[in-house]
């Protein structure tokens, strides 16, 4: 399961009977599929047993709010989401605190500026290898992006599956499209968007 998609609630639901086919096509491909920024659309809760989804990602703005009262809120798309056999992934966490709790409720992973800022490729490589020397992207070369007097004819890299890009030590994960922690187990680590650079 190398690849994600991510699908908003009210994409899902445009067409639920073709969404379904859909995500059970690519799911046999060995793509995985989430619902994004759950809690902000018009899911009904009915809908969610009818999705073979993977994931639910609770919108960051929930997670900004903690303090503000929707740690409630959280606890209990958190408590949903696992009664239902799924990960739950929560976005925006920017504090030790968020962190924290979010670890304390039992949130699978976990991804935003707390563990990186967007990066362009050429440092991430750099904050994956400062974390995991050995990592399988110590021999890698990054291409350069040809300029406009270059030709675009040139073969694009081979391409390598989501897992190999796991850094840390033991089990840990990063994400924004690369997942932080183990199911039931929260552990340090970082997110990073890769950016043209």
């Amino acid at each position: 399961r190398a690849l994600e998609l991510e699908l908003t609630e009210s994409a899902a639901l445009d067409s639920l009977e073709l969404t379904v086919q859909v995500i059970q096509a690519l799911r046999a491909l060995g793509v995985t599929c989430s619902i994004d920024d759950f809690g902000t659309g018009y899911c009904g809760l009915s809908y969610l047993n009818q999705l073979p989804i993977d994931a639910l990602k609770i919108d960051r703005s929930f997670i900004t709010e903690l303090s503000g009262g929707s740690d409630t809120i959280v606890t209990a798309v958190i408590a949903l989401g696992h009664s239902l056999g799924l990960k739950v992934i929560a976005e925006g966490v920017e504090t030790a605190d968020q962190l924290a709790y979010l670890a304390s409720r039992g949130c699978d992973e976990m991804q935003g500026f707390l563990f990186s800022k967007p990066l362009p490729a050429d440092e991430f490589v750099a904050l994956v290898l400062a974390r995991n020397p050995d990592s399988f992207l110590s021999g890698l070369e990054l291409a350069k992006q040809p300029g406009p007097e270059e030709g675009t004819g040139q073969a694009p890299l081979a391409a390598f599956a989501a897992d190999d890009l796991l850094f840390g030590q033991g089990s840990q994960r990063g994400s924004d499209g690369i997942g932080v922690g183990d199911h039931h187990r929260v552990e340090e680590g970082f997110g990073v968007d890769l950016l043209p650079g």
